[in-house]
């Protein structure tokens, strides 16, 4: 692939992380994972390969993060080898819409067959009118495991922060619905 390239410095790749549900086993995020690859990328000629890390959190399970690095290339290739040319087609911000949307729909049919009723949507708080939750800060390997050592990070601190006004949010709309149901 490298030999089409005119420049040193060229994408060859793109890369993708996905982020996989704690509450299903191994062998389902591998399916999941298969699934995806396949559906939008080796069934279109794209070469596509995926690294599954556990995130295992020892002390605390609840707190795994499993989650997915998927590295694909960006020209097609056959039996004769890659393509000259590149897919640019796939930089298109509707790809992106369509990648997340089968992401979704992975993650669901495989909590569909494990016999739960958890689902992901692969919109926005702001799409899905939740606009009033900060999102969480996406933790690093770092300070994950700083946490495990029992030092606090400044983004620690902040998700905590977050999650404590997402928890005082959520008390007072009961206790509003509560209010509202009594009258």
């Amino acid at each position: 692939m490298d030999k089409c390239e005119k420049r040193c410095d060229a994408r060859t790749a793109r890369a993708f992380v996905g982020s996989l549900p704690n509450e299903l086993p191994y062998d389902s995020l591998e399916h999941i994972v298969s699934l995806f690859i396949k559906e939008c990328f080796t069934s279109r000629g794209i070469c596509a390969i995926a690294a599954i890390h556990e995130g295992r959190n020892d002390a605390d399970p609840s707190k795994n993060n499993p989650h997915v690095h998927i590295i694909t290339a960006t020209r097609t290739a056959d039996e004769n080898g890659f393509s000259r040319n590149k897919c640019r087609e796939y930089d298109n911000k509707e790809y992106l819409r369509y990648w997340r949307k089968r992401w979704e729909l992975a993650q669901n049919r495989a909590y569909s067959h494990n016999g739960r009723d958890e689902r992901v949507s692969c919109k926005s708080y702001k799409d899905r009118d939740i606009i009033k939750l900060k999102p969480i800060r996406h933790r690093s390997r770092i300070d994950w495991q700083k946490e495990l050592e029992g030092l606090n990070t400044l983004k620690d601190d902040i998700n905590r922060a977050i999650k404590k006004a997402r928890q005082r949010k959520a008390e007072r709309e009961r206790d509003e619905l509560s209010r509202q149901r009594s009258r």
